[in-house]
């Protein structure tokens, strides 16, 4: 049936180059002969240069997100934060993101509990997850990636300017597969080794200074003291 549609249209557009009047024929028109004039022409003018004028151009549009979101772009939106810090902690990450919220017109509403990992998990199984989540350990974060529940932030972020803030071992905590899930903002020192000092010193050990060397002095004391 398209075929012979196809056909009929084909036939149609060849019926109407084919048909119609034929081109009325011109007919020669008379051309009038005029003598020299015997006037001088005087010189044509020279073209006078002008500068040329510059042409405004608006300015190049705002391309990563956070240039977008301070632009105004996503005013008026709604973002969801899940995270670990209440009470103290909590108000504290809620002022910190106030400017934010200023600068942008994004309301950011945040939600803090100390069941977090066990909240996390009940929350993206019941398809109830957060924009944002503040994960305080980055293996759990590394096994939601694995899970395929989060997004690749460095298809959102300008990962240049991240190397410019951030050391190399804070950005691969926060990658998993050779893919960012994660940026760090704070960090809390929760593994400090005490330690006697007057037998520690009376031992004749002496405070290490690099992993290799806290090692060797745990196999050490568990050796002597074990």
């Amino acid at each position: 049936m398209r075929n012979l549609v196809l056909s009929i249209l084909i036939l149609l557009l060849l019926l109407a180059a084919c048909g119609g009047e034929e081109p009325p024929v011109k007919t020669p028109t008379a051309t009038v002969q005029t003598e020299a004039s015997t006037d001088v022409e005087e010189p044509e003018e020279a073209p006078t240069e002008t500068e040329p004028t510059a042409v405004a151009t608006d300015p190049a549009p705002p391309t990563s997100f956070l240039e977008r979101a301070k632009a105004g772009e996503f005013s008026g939106t709604t973002v969801t934060v899940f995270g670990k810090w209440t009470e103290a902690e909590g108000d504290n990450f809620v002022a910190a993101l106030a400017p934010f919220e200023e600068a942008t017109g994004i309301d950011v509403q945040y939600e803090g509990s100390a069941e977090f990992e066990t909240l996390i998990t009940v929350r993206v199984e019941g398809g109830d997850a957060p924009d944002v989540a503040g994960f305080p350990q980055p293996g759990l974060m590394a096994q939601f990636a694995k899970d395929g529940v989060l997004v690749d932030l460095g298809q959102h972020l300008n990962t240049d300017q991240l190397g410019e803030n951030y050391s190399n071992a804070w950005i691969n905590l926060g990658t998993v597969d050779n893919t960012l899930y994660g940026v760090f903002y704070r960090a809390s020192t929760k593994s400090i080794v005490w330690y006697p000092v007057a037998p520690f010193e009376a031992a004749g050990y002496e405070v290490p200074e690099t992993w290799e060397e806290m090692l060797a002095l745990s196999d050490r004391i568990v050796e002597e003291q074990g």
